[in-house]
């Protein structure tokens, strides 16, 4: 059985530390963000957002190059 339900792999993702976006794995576990780290490989499911700039808990994931998605 996998530690986590999902993971979104290789994201840009700005966790409102002031100190801007860094490209990590985000876990998730039971509908929430459970860990933030560079590699993870323990999941369910894996979801690529290479390209994607990702803001946990505004709903929104901006592609980089294009504009904005909302999932």
């Amino acid at each position: 059985m996998a530690a986590y339900d999902l993971v979104v792999r290789g994201g840009q993702v700005v966790t409102g530390n002031g100190l801007g976006p860094t490209r990590c794995d985000a876990c998730i576990h039971q509908g929430r963000i459970a860990a933030l780290a560079d590699s993870i490989t323990d999941a369910a499911e894996t979801v690529d957002a290479g390209r994607l700039l990702a803001e946990p808990g505004s709903g929104r994931a901006v592609p980089i190059d294009t504009g904005f998605m909302v999932f």
